[in-house]
């Protein structure tokens, strides 16, 4: 070969060489197809090269020449591939992805995600959903979800948790990735949540304690507010209602009376915008109420605020501000059966002032590492009287670190995070608590051939309580520190192409709450007592699951079908002591076996939409110490007797059967829309309760209580009903809740509304 020819190979290589090395940069906009609306967010990828779209959805990438292709991607759309020259200034239109499946959801694992490639179980609320329902309460919202249920305002995710008389919940509530359970006693106010803003509601259904820490022990409530879009909106809701005569005829109004029933007056304004690189969103809730239950009345107001601004591409700040104030009065049990008016004696009232401030920060570096630092200041005082007043003040600090691979796909994070608490309060002993948790966590994601999702994540927690060195006269350790190490191993795959399978095991572990180990009070003839030497539960949850999506024309539907096993070691609960006190000890291991099939199905023909969704839940909640030789003891001999035994004695069931549990739930929603007018029912049941406190039955303390469960021994079966019209810029609703007037109590002493009539009218600017 001469020096010619090899010269000129030579030269030719090196061009081809030259020419692939030549770059161009690229530059276009990504939207909705259906709205037209920016995205931010996108990831366009192309070899080894991503960019993310800025909020205005444009994007700029600089390719080489023999690159030909790029992808673009936002979870809840259809992944897009198009070659180079379709791109260039150009708009791409992105297409959600199927109606079932452009749902996304952060709590199962901190990053944003398709509800389908969760590992665990979670149930979503959408905005929207407290307007259909016409309520300001949270809790009743909750109460429509497959698997909740929530009894006198503590959440219950599958059996998981009982009541424990307003202290110590083993669901963690988060609002904006940010717990807000009272610091002092664990317990959910749920008239902090600006419901009236709500972007969604993510229930995660398991224990989760090793990503969220010791509250997550039964599951997860994770309330998000809404961010303004790229248009304006204001709205200001008038909602009046009225609650009508019971069945029973035992309301406390009279029956001949029309001049004055029980009512409930909700006002709430939404405004949410964008100013250029500052993002607003405010709401606010102002109620009144007199109660169905006599002096279970209100008067509250509520002020939210949440400020996004962007620094710039990388580095956002965030400000939010919570305020909630207002006074309430109540009883703790009916004077006899079945009447709407307290026992003498149960009566207590209180005024209330709580809010957050939550400063945070969002960084993410040229290489890709998002850093946050989260932090929240949380103030409660509850001015109650029967010696009942209380005043806390928490620090939460939490700093993260987080990483996706793409070209691994991988996502790792990590965090430390330190919380104190101080509590001042009669209600224990008069005595001041300090309270301080550290923790340290991790997870892994790895995702395999596009379809299997492998995820880890290991939790080291340390808890302390500072407190007096004597208690009500008798010597206790001053100081009470303990740690743990926890962890969660769970899976994604999808088998087929609308299949997905899923597998998860959580460790939990919950500290003891100050009001559990410390509280002192009394409730009509009843007296609650404190528990210094009461130590940590721990626990873990097991599940199956199997999502199936469908699409036939015009039906789109998806059913879930999960199985799961939950354990408890050295469980919390409140029994009654040889002084007929109650007080919180650890009662020994319990398991909950059980099952939950849930539906969504939505069809659309032209004008006309139907949609529907129904859950069934069944659980077994059982002791496994239980022996019904605890049934002959006397009241003096129970402390000294075997867990087994003082747990069939505590109970009002010869069935062993946790307290507070109902085996069957079964909740189901269905709406009819027709252009601007639509219609809905919603049915609600849940089994009969078959264990309470065995005291609540005596006929001493609390009159009427058994007689009225040995009635109405079939649970509780309840029909909402709701009828609207979208006007140009007015929406009204007319509700009937509770349309058959079902006489029915979920916690023993209290009746839950009689039949009620709303009225909601929602002006939009």
């Amino acid at each position: 070969m001469t020096k010619k020819v090899l010269y000129s190979i030579f030269m030719g290589v090196l061009i081809l060489n030259i020419l692939s090395a030549q770059t161009r940069v690229y530059t276009g906009k990504v939207i909705d197809k259906s709205t037209g609306l920016a995205l931010q967010g996108a990831t366009i990828a192309a070899n080894q090269t991503a960019v993310f779209t800025d909020e205005l959805g444009r994007f700029e990438i600089e390719l080489p020449d023999s690159v030909q292709r790029i992808i673009i991607k936002l979870v809840g759309y259809n992944e897009r591939s198009l070659t180079l020259s379709e791109v260039l200034n150009l708009e791409i239109a992105l297409e959600l992805a199927s109606y079932m499946l452009s749902t996304t959801v952060i709590t199962s694992s901190r990053f944003e995600k398709p509800l389908a490639e969760s590992p665990v179980s979670i149930s979503v609320i959408k905005a929207g959903t407290a307007d259909r329902l016409s309520t300001s309460s949270s809790s009743q919202l909750l109460d429509r979800v497959p698997g909740v249920q929530i009894i006198d305002g503590q959440a219950n995710i599958r059996g998981g948790s009982g009541y424990s008389y307003g202290a110590g919940s083993r669901v963690l509530l988060l609002l904006d990735d940010l717990p807000v359970l009272n610091p002092d006693a664990g317990y959910p106010n749920w008239d902090d949540l600006p419901l009236e803003n709500l972007g969604q509601i993510e229930i995660l259904k398991g224990a989760s304690s090793s990503l969220y820490g010791s509250s997550a022990m039964n599951g997860i409530i994770h309330f998000r507010t809404n961010f303004p879009g790229s248009e304006p909106f204001t709205s200001i809701s008038l909602i009046p209602k009225i609650y009508l005569n019971p069945t029973s005829n035992k309301q406390w109004w009279g029956t001949d009376s029309t001049l004055f029933r029980p009512y409930e007056g909700i006002v709430n304004f939404v405004h949410r915008k964008k100013y250029r690189s500052l993002d607003l969103s405010a709401s606010g809730s102002f109620t009144t109420k007199v109660g169905y239950n006599k002096e279970h009345n209100s008067d509250n107001a509520r002020i939210h605020i949440l400020t996004r601004k962007r620094i710039h591409d990388r580095l956002i700040i965030n400000l939010g501000i919570n305020y909630n104030q207002g006074k309430s009065s109540s009883f703790f049990y009916w004077k006899d059966n079945a009447y709407f008016e307290g026992a003498p004696g149960s009566s207590s009232s209180s005024t209330k002032t709580r809010f957050t401030i939550d400063p945070s920060l969002n960084y993410e570096s040229k290489k890709g590492y998002q850093h946050k630092i989260k932090t929240r200041f949380y103030h409660v005082f509850n001015g109650a009287d029967n010696n009942q007043e209380n005043k806390s003040n928490n620090i939460y600090s939490e700093y993260q670190i987080g990483k996706s691979i793409h070209n691994l796909g991988m996502q790792c994070l990590a965090g430390v995070l330190y919380i104190q608490s101080w509590t001042k309060a009669k209600l224990y002993s008069d005595t001041r608590f300090i309270h301080r948790n550290l923790a340290f966590f991790g997870q892994i994601e790895k995702k395999f051939f596009n379809r299997l999702i492998l995820s880890g994540g290991i939790r080291y927690e340390s808890y302390q309580i500072k407190g007096p060195e004597s208690l009500q006269g008798v010597a206790i350790d001053p100081k009470v520190t303990e740690d743990s190490s926890l962890f969660r191993f769970g899976l994604n795959c999808r088998v087929l192409k609308a299949t997905y399978f899923r597998a998860s095991y959580g460790q939990g572990y919950r500290f003891p709450t100050i009001a559990e180990k410390f509280i002192s009070t009394k409730a009509g003839g009843l007296s609650i007592v404190p528990n210094p030497n009461l130590h940590s539960e721990r626990g873990s949850s097991f599940e199956l699951g199997l999502k199936q999506l469908l699409k036939i024309g015009n039906l789109e539907g998806l059913f879930d079908f999960s199985v799961f096993q939950s354990r408890y070691y050295d469980m919390m609960e409140f029994v009654l002591n040889n002084q007929l006190q109650f007080q919180s000890r650890n009662i020994g291991d319990t398991e909950i076996k059980g099952f939950e099939l849930e539906m969504l199905s939505r069809i659309q023909y032209g004008k006309t939409k139907l949609s529907f969704g129904a859950g069934y839940t069944f659980i077994n909640p059982r002791y496994l110490e239980f022996d019904l030789a605890g049934k002959q003891l006397p009241i003096n001999g129970r402390d000294t007797a075997s867990r087994a035994k003082q747990n069939a004695a505590n109970s009002s069931s010869d069935e062993n059967i946790l307290k507070y549990r109902s085996k069957h739930l079964f909740r189901s929603d269905f709406q009819l829309d027709y252009k601007s007018f639509y219609t809905g029912l919603s049915f609600n049941y849940a089994s009969h309760m078959h264990a309470i406190d065995w005291l609540f039955e005596l006929n001493v303390f609390i009159k009427g209580i058994k007689d009225y469960r040995l009635e109405h021994n079939h649970g509780y079966r309840v029909y909402d009903f709701r009828i609207g019209y979208h006007f140009p810029h007015l929406d009204v609703q007319f509700n009937v809740d509770n349309l058959f007037n079902e006489d029915y109590s979920i916690r023993p002493g209290i009746l839950n509304a009689p039949r009620n009539l709303t009225l909601r009218g929602t002006y939009m600017f």
